[in-house]
């Protein structure tokens, strides 16, 4: 399964959240809207900026660990449990956030969340449409990382992907074999922020190749 890759934008990594970076993130939606928005949904809402139309026919979304920080928030306030921050906890992820605040609609939207074949299972199934945008994004935390829960880098990226072969930045093939190491989704990312080739293989998940022109 082949795709290519016609628009592409990362945001990060970040081992904290520039002030200025946030203003200039939340000034693109109104004072009710960037109060809600979340730093994932802060960090979709620049890489998808450009990208989203009305209607989308595929959006893929991956992630291991999500809202982090706001869960952590939730955790912070045991052994008398908030409410109000139990609410925020469960509230939409960043990709829902961004779609409900654009007012676009996504004919196909597959939030998937996991840990070691979770790149390899959201490109499969990105390129399972002629069109599709797949997505990504980790948020920060203050101590959930130091247990394997959370992140240790922010970041997002968005990638627009078709059958067409014109004007192609480069490709993205997924193949039930080959070789390469296993990659998480900061690795992943890190290699489409410096575009480079690269192969990555995941016992029973397959392999993926990024290949740019």
């Amino acid at each position: 399964m082949t795709g290519y890759i016609h628009d592409i934008r990362c945001v990060g990594p970040f081992d904290a959240f520039p002030a200025e970076a946030l203003a200039a993130w939340r000034s693109h939606f109104s004072s009710a809207a960037a109060r809600r928005l979340t730093p994932p949904g802060l960090m979709l809402g620049e890489v998808l900026k450009d990208m989203l139309g009305e209607m989308e026919p595929a959006i893929i979304y991956a992630t291991t660990f999500s809202e982090a920080r706001t869960i952590e928030k939730y955790l912070d306030t045991f052994p008398t449990p908030s409410p109000a921050f139990f609410q925020t906890c469960i509230h939409p992820g960043g990709i829902e956030q961004i779609l409900v605040h654009r007012q676009c609609r996504a004919e196909y939207l597959l939030p998937l969340a996991g840990e070691s074949a979770i790149i390899a299972q959201a490109v499969r199934s990105a390129l399972g449409f002629e069109q599709s945008l797949l997505c990504g994004c980790e948020d920060l935390s203050e101590w959930l990382g130091s247990v394997a829960a959370a992140s240790n880098q922010a970041f997002a990226f968005a990638l627009r992907l078709g059958a067409e072969s014109s004007q192609a930045l480069g490709t993205i093939r997924w193949e039930p074999d080959g070789t390469g190491a296993p990659a998480n989704t900061a690795q992943f990312f890190a290699a489409l922020q410096v575009r480079d080739d690269a192969s990555f293989a995941w016992p029973d998940a397959g392999c993926v190749h990024l290949r740019w022109r």
